[in-house]
């Protein structure tokens, strides 16, 4: 399910949660015009729209790729600096490693 399927109040709801905001603030972020208790109800029955749902599974599931990349080049990154460390006996190479890395 695409974004095309919700309005910009809903995909700006989906986009502010998968920021880490809570539902209540998400709601009222996205443009709604509610306060305290109404606003938490109504962020709730927003968040179980079945599009809605579907959008936050892809934004999550995009957030978990870019994370899994990022990990991925960390460990790339800290092999390179133990080897360098390793191979020169200077516990003081890796720095360089990194740049060299670049």
């Amino acid at each position: 399910m695409s974004k095309s399927n919700l309005n910009i109040r809903q995909e700006r709801f989906c986009l502010a949660l998968a920021e880490g905001l809570p539902k209540s603030r998400a709601y009222i972020e996205a443009g709604y015009a509610s306060r305290g208790n109404v606003a938490e109800a109504a962020a709730a029955r927003l968040f179980r729209n079945v599009q809605v749902q579907s959008r936050i599974g892809e934004l999550q599931a995009a957030a978990a790729r870019r994370s899994e990349i990022t990990v991925d080049d960390l460990v790339a990154e800290l092999d390179v600096m133990l080897k360098l460390a390793r191979d020169t006996k200077n516990p003081s190479a890796p720095p360089m490693a990194i740049c060299a890395h670049r």
